[in-house]
């Protein structure tokens, strides 16, 4: 009333780092406001477009991040559709890194469950062959689903580790059901080396050779091949906690991880690189 004018801003602080400007227009004093980015008191001259932009606009925003939200005028707070898309956002990786995380996801799954078919397969053919040791087709159908054993657990072990940090919820702090994994990959591991530790000697004849008695190279095999179906499932459950632990920044929203999974006839190794 006292200042000649249509409309005045009113600059003000609410809190660190933040500049309120609030468009007073007569007596309406909830017309539009927009809240700014100020860093250490500084605010940016594209900061101050935005906020101009929102009171023309005649909205109230909070451009303090990447992208507006909306705020309810008269009481400042996030309107509720608004809040549901912030608690989305925080929960949920952007929507082309999830894409590729629960893509991967499921093309590891597939690959590990068919390693484990290929490995009930391989048990049969190996009955088979000790039925019948002189049966060249027998053995070598047994060894090529061996080798079918290691390049699908493998592969589908691999691709869900990679698989995690894109896709997992982003959460403040470890959730219950990620220590529950880790808990089942550590009994999986576990299982995976008394196995391993347990199996029969390695036969003194290579099991490529024909006309020998299988028995050994298949009771060995039988052992050794779950030993490492246990192996290849135990990484991925124990990446689940490892990417909640090591991801970095306050709000845990960044995974600087890259793990991976080797494995070959002789044994494997779960390795997790990157800065944390």
């Amino acid at each position: 009333r006292a200042l000649p004018a249509a409309a005045v801003v009113l600059a003000s602080a609410p809190a660190e780092s933040v500049l309120e400007l609030r468009l007073i227009s007569g007596t309406r004093q909830n017309t539009a406001f927009a809240r700014v980015a100020a860093k250490n008191g500084v605010v940016e001259p594209s900061d101050v477009r935005k906020g101009v932009a929102t009171l023309l606009a005649g909205e109230c925003r909070d451009v303090t991040g990447d992208a507006p939200v909306r705020l309810d005028c008269a009481t400042g707070e996030l309107l509720s559709d608004e809040r549901t898309r912030e608690r989305e956002a925080q929960r949920r990786p952007p929507g082309g890194q999830f894409v590729a995380g629960l893509s991967l996801a499921s093309v590891g799954t597939a690959s590990l469950l068919a390693g484990y078919g290929l490995l009930i397969k391989r048990a049969t053919a190996g009955g088979d062959w000790v039925d019948d040791p002189g049966t060249l087709d027998a053995q070598t159908k047994w060894l090529n689903l061996g080798t079918g054993v290691i390049v699908a657990g493998s592969a589908g072990s691999a691709l869900l580790i990679t698989a995690m940090p894109l896709a997992l919820p982003y959460k403040r702090k470890t959730p219950w059901w990620a220590w529950l994994s880790g808990g089942a990959g550590l009994g999986f591991a576990a299982s995976a080396l008394a196995l391993a530790l347990t199996a029969d000697p390695k036969p003194a004849s290579p099991c490529s050779v024909n006309n020998l008695d299988p028995a050994p190279c298949v009771d060995r095999a039988k052992r050794t091949d779950l030993a490492l179906m246990l192996g290849v499932t135990a990484a991925p459950l124990l990446t689940i906690p490892l990417v909640y632990l090591l991801r970095k920044d306050e709000k845990k929203l960044r995974a600087d991880l890259s793990p991976g999974v080797h494995v070959h006839r002789n044994g494997g190794a779960l390795t997790l690189g990157g800065m944390f």
